[in-house]
């Protein structure tokens, strides 16, 4: 399957589910770019669905500070936070465990991104060259070091360095200015490489999103891997390090 093909699995599971005006709640406020990347996707696909969003809020905003209604529907930002969907099988599986939760598995957002109505919006250029990217996190999430072959190792270089655009702190200039600023942050790092090696998954699935030869490799509590058996195994773009 395709970006797309995935695009209309959340789309479908999405419109089914969200029949009323709606809060997106959690969105990051962080500099880890995999989190911004999942806002991006999750909004364009939001707001396809025709339903009213009321207010956006970050992951950590104050209870008391949240406007909700019985009639509203409290739509849960992902990224690892518990909800009723699962990206992969392990965690689906783990899921079950649960009493009374409706455990449904769907794409990780990030896979279903039209990445290509993006960079048209954006006017954004798909260029590369012959190198090799090793995205390399440094977090208590990676597995181990590797002996790989790169010709350049970092890990998202907004958590090297703060980039100095981060003077807002209200939610309407994150959405309006923050974000997409941070999504092209995202893509210009990646765009000059032809193959990216990395063990952050979103890194990953961006590299595979915009046609490049990738190779993922498994974090430290293994979703990385679940989520490729899950729904990237037969991709011929896109390989486990193992």
């Amino acid at each position: 399957m395709n970006n797309l093909d995935f695009n209309k699995i959340l789309s479908k599971e999405l419109n089914n589910t969200i029949d009323n005006k709606y809060i997106l709640l959690g969105v990051p406020k962080h500099m880890n770019l995999g989190d911004t990347l999942i806002w991006e996707a999750e909004t364009q696909i939001l707001d396809l669905l025709n339903k009213e969003r009321l207010s956006t809020y970050f992951f950590n905003t104050n209870a008391n500070d949240i406007i909700v209604d019985k009639d509203t529907i409290i739509v849960w930002n992902g990224g690892g936070y518990f909800n009723v969907y699962s990206r992969e099988l392990q965690s689906y599986k783990q899921a079950f465990k649960l009493e009374n939760i409706k455990n449904i598995l769907i794409p990780d957002v990030v896979l279903g991104w039209d990445i290509n109505k993006y960079l048209n919006k954006c006017n954004i250029k798909t260029t590369e060259g012959n190198n090799i990217l090793y995205i390399s996190r440094n977090d208590r999430e990676k597995e181990k070091f590797y002996d790989i072959q790169y010709d350049y190792q970092s890990d998202w270089p907004t958590l090297i360095s703060k980039p100095n655009y981060l003077k807002y702190s209200n939610i309407a200039d994150w959405e309006i200015y923050i974000k997409p600023l941070l999504v092209e942050d995202a893509l210009k790092f990646v765009l000059p490489y032809k193959t990216i090696i990395s063990d952050r998954m979103h890194g990953a699935i961006l590299s595979w999103l915009l046609g490049k030869t990738t190779i993922l490799i498994d974090n430290s509590y293994h979703k990385s891997k679940s989520l490729y058996d899950t729904w990237l195994i037969e991709d011929n773009n896109i390989t486990l390090y193992e």
